[in-house]
């Protein structure tokens, strides 16, 4: 206790020091001495500790609330978003795939029925050479043959 009262009588030793300083320089140096003790004194550092640990200790319980409190709300977090954002984009990939395989099917069927020409059937090949075949009958031909 008794080395407390000395630091602060030196403390205020050091702030008379610089309200009766005459140039800047003086209250550089007597500001310098005041901010050496009071950083460097064991209570204003475990009053710093403690306020730090505290504040610390406050922001991890805050961050596990609010994690907590996402999850029972089934919000998706970041890492859920990116998840989702890749599958979309490989669907949207794949979709594209398939997109340009089904145009190029339709242009490959548009280019055979175009080109394409009609065969005869074998019904109607049979009788074409059938006619081409045979005389054609005329009442010339008739009245010979009886």
């Amino acid at each position: 206790m008794k080395k407390l009262f000395s630091v602060s009588s030196s403390v205020f030793d050091e702030l008379k020091k610089i309200a009766n300083s005459k140039s800047s320089k003086e209250v550089e140096k007597h500001l310098e001495n005041l901010l050496e003790m009071i950083s460097t004194h064991p209570f204003f550092l475990n009053s710093l500790s403690l306020v730090l640990n505290t504040q610390s200790l406050s922001k991890l319980m805050m961050n596990q609330t609010l994690e907590k409190i996402w999850k029972s709300l089934q919000l998706p977090n970041k890492k859920d978003q990116e998840k989702t954002l890749y599958l979309i984009h490989e669907l949207q990939f794949k979709i594209h795939q398939l997109e340009k395989e089904l145009k190029q099917q339709q242009l490959a069927t548009q280019l055979k029925n175009t080109v394409k020409i009609k065969p005869l059937s074998s019904h109607e090949s049979s009788d074409n050479s059938l006619n081409n075949i045979r005389p054609k009958k005329s009442a010339s031909n008739v009245t010979n043959l009886v």
